[in-house]
């Protein structure tokens, strides 16, 4: 069961030895705990702006002596640089650079392995607010182009997926049911001349999906999604062989303070994740 799917240069002369940065004595920080099924499998533990956003993450796996960290940068409130410790080794593994125009689109993701010394790169081109081009290249050397055509009102109505060789490996095409700018559609799309998507798709009058019923992704399911006047996702369903919830709790300031994801079939249940958050500083001090 699936539910759908979103400039600090890369840094790659900056130390490998990851140092974690000390934060003011009154920054505030948050605890995570995840429990599957009644046992603790991870524990997180975060460090906030003052904007609240995420500067620092330490996470480990229940039990463990060696814990993955990531630092977080920002630029007008948007995320820009980012490094990643992820076994432990107090050594940056993983380097990730996002670049924006100056309306804060993104244009360019660039992640580099130091390990595997690979270069992944994601160029986006718009037209108005509309991506029209994705780009992927692994070492400069091209993995996959995605070509998006817009309607008259600015909506994607259909997404061609081509491969290295430039070969079409996927596609799709929208049928909108009423004039711009609602997003409500009928979407039918092939993967390797299989027919992998044909489903009707609701959005709100902010763009996000609400409801989508069909076959997606290969598989027949209904899917629904709750969002708050304050633009916070609360809850998503969706329906098929196998019947998935998630579900999220925020304080007063909007911040998560629960997540539990179950996961049903044949009226069995299969799984039941419950994560749940604290934080050090009251709403206002955020």
């Amino acid at each position: 069961m699936r539910f759908p799917a979103a400039a600090a240069g890369l840094g790659l002369a900056a130390s490998a030895c990851f140092s974690e940065p000390q934060p003011p004595s009154d920054a505030c920080t948050s605890t995570g705990d995840v429990v599957d099924d009644g046992y603790e499998i991870m524990h997180y533990a975060r460090t906030y702006d003052d904007a609240g956003l995420t500067v620092f993450e330490r996470r480990w796996v229940h039990g463990a002596s060696t814990e993955a960290r990531t630092e977080f940068l920002y630029t007008r409130g948007l995320l820009v640089h980012r490094l990643d410790d992820v076994d432990g080794d107090e050594r940056v593994e993983v380097v990730t650079d996002w670049t924006y125009d100056d309306a804060g689109r993104l244009l360019r993701t660039e992640q580099y392995d130091r390990v595997s010394r690979r270069l992944v790169t994601v160029d986006q081109v718009y037209e108005g607010e509309a991506v029209v081009r994705r780009t992927e290249r692994i070492d400069g050397s091209l993995v996959r182009e995605q070509v998006m055509s817009l309607d008259d009102a600015g909506r994607v109505e259909r997404e061609d997926t081509y491969g290295a060789d430039g070969t079409l490996d996927a596609w799709w095409r929208a049928t909108y049911d009423r004039p711009g700018p609602s997003l409500d559609r009928h979407r039918v799309g092939y993967l390797d001349q299989t027919l992998f998507v044909d489903a009707d798709e609701r959005f709100d009058d902010d763009g996000r999906l609400v409801g989508q019923q069909g076959l997606v992704d290969g598989f027949f399911q209904t899917y629904t999604a709750r969002w708050g006047d304050d633009g916070l996702l609360f809850e998503e369903s969706a329906f098929g062989e196998l019947v998935a919830t998630h579900t999220r709790s925020y304080d007063a300031g909007g911040r998560l303070v629960e997540e539990v994801e179950t996961l049903v079939g044949a009226g069995e249940p299969i799984d039941h994740v419950v994560s749940s958050w604290s934080y050090s500083c009251a709403v206002e001090g955020r």
